[in-house]
Formats: C-alpha cells, structure tokens, sequence
C-alpha cells in the first residue's frame, strides 16, 4: 500500500528565521535516528499528515529526554496534592477565569476577547500574557477534574498565539507602542514554560498531532530566534533567562540537527553569566533580591535539566551555593526588620511596572556591612530598586561613615 503523497502547506513565512512549511519542518530533523523510522517513511512519501501522527506518536511516547517532572507519575501528584494541598481540582477556579479570558497580570485585570489581541498594552503587560503562566493553572486543573474544556483551551490559546505572532524577520527588542510578544526575554521564557506545558498535556486527546506539530515548530523557530541574539555576552538576568532557553529547546529537542549546537551555545552564555554576573560573595551582580533569586532558579532547573539528561556541565553551579548563602545573610532578623521589606523588585511589591515607577536606596546605607561583613564591598554603591532607609535605623556597623 502506497500513502498519498500531499502536497506541502504554502510557503508564506518570509523571515529567515521561520519554518516555511511541513517539507522544511521535517527536513531540520535528523531522520537517520532509528526511534524516527516512521517520520522518515512518511517523509520519503511526502505524506505530511502522517508524518505529523508520527512525530506526534514519537513525541508521546519516548522515554528520554527527561523532563524535569514526568506527566507518567501522575498518579503520585494527584496524591500528593490530594493529601497535602487540598487537590488538584482547587487549581480550578484560575483556569475557569483563563477560558473566561479574564486575566490579572501585575495588578491590572483585564477582560479580552475571542481570539485574543495579544498586544494589549500597557506595554509589561502585554510582554506577560505572552509568557503563558496561566496554561500552568489550565494544566493543573486538567490533571484534577480530567474536564477536556482545559486542554482545548491550552490547544485553542497556542494556535491562536502561533498565528497572530509569526517570528519576525530580525531580532528587536524594541517594544512597540503595546509591547512585542518576541521581546528576547520572553522568547526565553516560553523556551522553558512551554515544555511543561507539553508535560501537563501530552497525553490529552485535543492536544493533537498537528498541535504538537505547531508547538514544536514554533519552538525550533524560537530557538532561531535565540541563537541570532546570543552572539556576545550582555550582563543580566535577561540574557540568562535566554540562554536558558536555548539550551533548554537543545535538550529537550535532541531530533533537530541544530539542537546540539543550540544546547551548548546557551549553557556556553549560562557558564559565562555564571562566572561574570556573581560576585565571589554570592551577590548577582544587578543587586536587587528579585532578580537574584530569579537567576538562582534559572541556573538551578538548567542544572537539574542537564544532570537528568546526563549531562555536566563544569562552571555553571560555580558560586551557585554562595547564592544561597547571600539571600540567608538578607534573611537575618535585623536585615529583614530594617532593609529587606524596602527591597524593589522582589515582586511582592517594587517598581510599578504600569507606571514604571522606581526609587533608589538611602546613600546613608553601608549594604556591604549586611551580614556583619559576608557580603562584596561592591554591593552599597550599586544597590537598585529600594526605598529609602533612614540611617539610624541600622545598626551602627551597617551604617555609612558620615563624610560632610
């Protein structure tokens, strides 16, 4: 029996950096891998939908790379949470209001229509509806009810997203008057948060061969996307959340040809962040409790993600531990009495990212004191982001020489 050779989607992507059609989505794939045999006979027959089923019947069904949970213990969440949290389906009512489109991001609640206009603006806000932490809450409350409505949504936001939002032609961070849902930061963002997403629904029935055809496609475009930014080192969390996510899309897409080269060129930049943005204290360079604890985690899950998937990587936990010991030196009670709950950027309250809002900390503070000296003497001049601290509030070895 001979498969019916169908012809190929339309070429209408124009950017360098997209992939045009199902012919050029297969052929960045490394066909000779013996667990592809199946895609490849499809390919030889330019049959495209069966060589969608195949990928996606690949992708369902391999056993390696690990992600850093498995959707195949599910049984053993279901109980934990079940046990400990009060249930999966608690997850419910955030997810109800994601297919009510009624969203709350940094503070400011919007209601979006069907199909959703993801230039939103004000313009952090609609950098954040395109980091998708909501199919998180979809995700949950699917594995607790098992109510199909979530999974389709999580499919029907992806398509949604893929169409309206074609890879640009070059790299810009430039915002726009509403923001860009391809700022490299947020590039990086879904680079990671989408393979969890996969997790949560690989085994859903609505989350299909040609959505898993999309989704990945999309995601060996942000790899692109990536790799033509990342050719020098920037300092700061931003590029650490990008190269995260290249070397996250190189280690969990081990079938594309590029994908080796995507991996080691994010863990290249990570290891180099690593070793120029901390300081020998543990201190991020950007010193601000925020964005050093959001590093930290970056550096943490590409860790674990390499050391599931048998990789070492030497230099990218180099002063990792030091981290921790610099957020248990804020921690300490007079610290936290004094300094700490002044900190901006920390999330729980900060720079007003509407108004953009910010405010720098009291010059009266010798920050590089906190900790009764465990911190860099770097730290005091360069502290971003705090509310001023009244000088006779701190200790007399925290305090700044008087120097009138």
């Amino acid at each position: 029996m001979f498969a019916l050779s169908v012809p190929a989607e339309p070429v209408s992507a124009t950017s360098p950096l997209a992939v045009a059609n199902e012919a050029a989505f297969f052929d960045l794939l490394d066909l000779s891998r013996p667990e592809l045999a199946a895609v490849r006979a499809a390919v030889a027959a330019h049959d495209w939908p069966a060589a969608k089923q195949a990928w996606a019947r690949h992708l369902s069904t391999r056993t390696t790379p690990r992600w850093l949970w498995s959707r195949r213990d599910r049984p053993a969440f279901q109980k934990i949470y079940a046990d400990q949290f009060g249930g999966l389906a608690r997850y419910t009512n955030a997810a109800n209001l994601v297919l009510a489109r009624d969203f709350t991001l940094l503070g400011v609640r919007k209601q979006l229509t069907n199909p959703v206009a993801w230039l939103q603006g004000p313009i952090e806000w609609t950098h954040v509806l395109s980091r998708f932490g909501y199919w998180h809450d979809l995700g949950l409350a699917y594995w607790g009810t098992g109510d199909s409505r979530y999974a389709k949504d999580f499919v029907d936001l992806l398509e949604q997203w893929i169409q309206a939002n074609p890879v640009p032609e070059k790299v810009s961070n430039s915002r726009g008057q509403h923001g860009s849902v391809w700022r490299t930061l947020e590039t990086g963002i879904r680079g990671q948060a989408w393979f969890e997403s996969m997790e949560l629904f690989m085994d859903a029935p609505e989350f299909d061969a040609e959505a898993k055809y999309l989704m990945t496609r999309s995601l060996v475009e942000h790899a692109r996307y990536l790799e033509a930014w990342l050719t020098m080192y920037r300092r700061g969390n931003w590029q650490v959340c990008e190269a995260s996510g290249l070397a996250t899309i190189g280690l969990m897409l081990p079938e594309f040809k590029a994908a080796a080269g995507w991996r080691d060129r994010g863990f290249q930049f990570l290891v180099e962040h690593m070793r120029q943005d901390v300081f020998a204290d543990g201190a991020h360079s950007e010193l601000t409790p925020g964005y050093h604890t959001w590093v930290m985690n970056q550096f943490t899950a590409t860790a674990r993600l390499a050391k599931l998937n048998g990789l070492a990587i030497p230099g990218l936990l180099e002063r990792h531990e030091k981290m921790f010991e610099f957020l248990l030196a804020l921690s300490r009670p007079w610290v936290t009495r004094a300094l700490a709950p002044r900190f901006r950027i920390a999330w729980a309250g900060g720079r007003n990212f509407i108004t953009g809002r910010t405010s720098s900390i009291s010059p009266g503070i010798n920050v590089s004191k906190i900790g009764c000296g465990c911190l860099a003497p770097a730290l005091a001049p360069r502290l971003r982001h705090c509310l001023p601290v009244r000088r006779r509030s701190l200790p007399s070895c925290c305090r700044r020489p008087n120097t009138r």
